[in-house]
């Protein structure tokens, strides 16, 4: 480009001489018209170089949203998102790829939590008010004393209380040392009260117990055995014992026989059978597809989660049984 200015600037330079002007005058005036050619080049470049910047910024910049828009896509596609390394531990354990959130912990088990933890604990001549302050210290759950039923049962709240016990659970350690005072405690409303066994006796809680295991549980080992069997018979060569219902299927099993009545009554006929309304009592448990409602005390209701879970463990099952509250 410079050399096409300075080819035109001769030219012109030429066409000037050639009117008889003199030579510096020519030149002054040819300069004049088409100015510094080198220094109108120089400019120019530097307009080119700026917009080559502008470019390649534009470029590398498509470039970048470009491969975020990609790696967007691909997660997107991505079979319900479990290969993400973070989600992937909200997986639901059924294997079926769900993301689920975690539930969130209720204060009730919050409480059941702290108060199952491990405890020392040396008390010597201190007020009862006194030591429940410890023991919410201890927990870090709010305890609340319920005055009036103490009243009732003629119990001050500046009874001395002695008590000396290591490396047992607070909850039992707190159930011993309140049976030294005629008391025990429930957990509601969010908070650990203190009251009398009338009083306890007289709460009630719903609680659901998932089952589904321990009534899947006899086909393990004979169900389809047994199964077979009737079915490589002829219909009418069977006992008469054989036209009780045909099994019945659940969680993808086959039950020879309705354990689940089997199942409440050994809840019913093992823990406090005094105390459902089979017979004359208050507390009731039924049963819905593998699950056993129950209403009942709280100390009914633990005496319950104990055997369940003592029967899993017989039976070579894996964890505790699940409890709603």
């Amino acid at each position: 480009m410079a050399e096409e200015f300075r080819t035109h600037m001769e030219d012109r330079l030429e066409e000037l001489l050639a009117a008889g002007l003199p030579r510096e005058e020519a030149i002054q005036q040819a300069i004049g018209e088409f100015g510094d050619a080198a220094g109108l080049a120089a400019q120019l470049l530097k307009i080119q170089q700026g917009r080559r910047k502008r470019w390649i910024m534009r470029i590398s910049a498509a470039s970048v949203l470009c491969v975020a828009l990609g790696g967007l896509l691909c997660l997107a596609l991505l079979p319900g998102h479990q290969q993400v390394p973070l989600i992937a531990k909200a997986q639901a354990q059924d294997g079926a790829g769900e993301i689920t959130s975690p539930a969130a912990e209720t204060p009730e088990e919050r409480i059941e939590k702290a108060l199952s933890k491990p405890i020392d604990l040396t008390i010597k001549e201190q007020p009862l008010k006194d030591v429940i302050v410890l023991i919410q210290e201890m927990a870090q759950v709010p305890v609340f004393l319920e005055v009036k039923k103490l009243e009732e049962a003629a119990i001050n709240t500046e009874t001395p209380v002695s008590f000396d016990v290591k490396g047992i659970s607070l909850k039992s350690g707190l159930r011993l040392m309140l049976g030294q005072l005629g008391l025990t405690y429930v957990v509601e409303d969010e908070v650990v009260q203190i009251t009398t066994p009338e009083d306890a006796g007289s709460r009630f809680e719903l609680r659901i117990y998932d089952c589904r295991t321990l009534l899947d549980l006899p086909n393990r080992k004979g169900a389809a055995v047994t199964e077979a069997k009737v079915a490589a018979k002829p219909a009418e060569s069977l006992p008469a014992a054989s036209a009780a219902p045909p099994p019945q299927r659940f969680g993808g099993m086959v039950r020879t026989h309705d354990l689940s009545n089997n199942l409440v009554g050994v809840i019913t006929e093992t823990v406090s059978p005094d105390s459902w309304c089979e017979v004359g009592g208050p507390g009731a448990a039924r049963e819905y597809k593998g699950m056993i409602i129950v209403t009942q005390t709280r100390k009914v209701h633990e005496e319950i989660e104990k055997l369940l879970n003592l029967m899993h463990k017989a039976a070579d099952l894996e964890g505790k049984v699940k409890v709603s509250r």
